[in-house]
């Protein structure tokens, strides 16, 4: 098992309850965030139905299968009014000043992070817990980690390849159903979501079991074509 003790790689002066909350690691969620938004829980209850709403009907709609028949209707209709009740549902006292005490540290923390421009928060590599370092040692590792491999390039703004491989992916999709390699329904089904498309990119991990704190480097390519 993991620890999720915070790993500080810097001087910064956090106090027990700031440090007990970064040592619950990245997976806690602080409970009742919703009593403290500004927005009002009808609002966010409503919000949440059309979010998991809408994930149920497309994945429905994939499957061809009808979300206006009486069973949609009932099973919708019960999904919102349970959303309703977990967003209204008044809380005990014990758990409301639990709740409020977490959101207020996580705020502390939060606001900590913003107002201090050279200080990173990454999950640690083969870990769950945080690592808080200098934003611009982590900076130099990096660049000295591509600079070293040359397997990267600093993607400009005025130079982004996305669209020229988003194009690649097209016509290579498009050459497959022609020779009928694949069925237009596969091809519809490969082609990445213009909405949600994303040029793959460079994040790094620090390696904190290893001396220096050398750097892991990970390729995100979620919603990359």
């Amino acid at each position: 098992m993991s620890s999720t003790i915070p790993f500080i790689d810097m001087n910064i002066r956090l106090n027990l309850n700031e440090l007990s909350m970064l040592k619950n690691g990245r997976k806690y969620i602080i409970p009742c965030q919703s009593y403290f938004n500004r927005q009002s829980r009808n609002d966010s209850a409503k919000k949440e139905y059309e979010r998991i709403s809408n994930i149920a009907k497309e994945c429905i709609g994939k499957h061809q299968m009808s979300i206006t028949d009486e069973r949609a209707k009932q099973a919708f209709g019960e999904l919102e009014q349970m959303i309703q009740e977990l967003y209204t549902k008044p809380l005990s006292r014990k758990l409301y000043r639990r709740a409020q005490r977490e959101y207020r540290i996580v705020k502390r923390l939060q606001k900590l992070i913003r107002t201090q421009s050279d200080i990173i928060i990454r999950r640690v590599d083969k870990g769950e817990g945080f690592y808080l370092g200098r934003k611009t040692t982590m900076d130099f590792k990096t660049e000295e980690y591509m600079n070293k491999t040359e397997a990267y390039q600093v993607v400009t703004t005025d130079q982004c390849p996305l669209m020229d491989i988003l194009r690649s992916v097209e016509n290579l999709l498009n050459y497959l159903v022609k020779h009928k390699a694949i069925t237009l329904d596969r091809r519809k089904k490969l082609l990445p979501d213009v909405n949600k498309l994303k040029l793959a990119y460079l994040y790094t991990l620090p390696k904190i079991h290893k001396p220096g704190i050398p750097i892991r480097p990970i390729i995100s390519g979620l919603h990359a074509p």
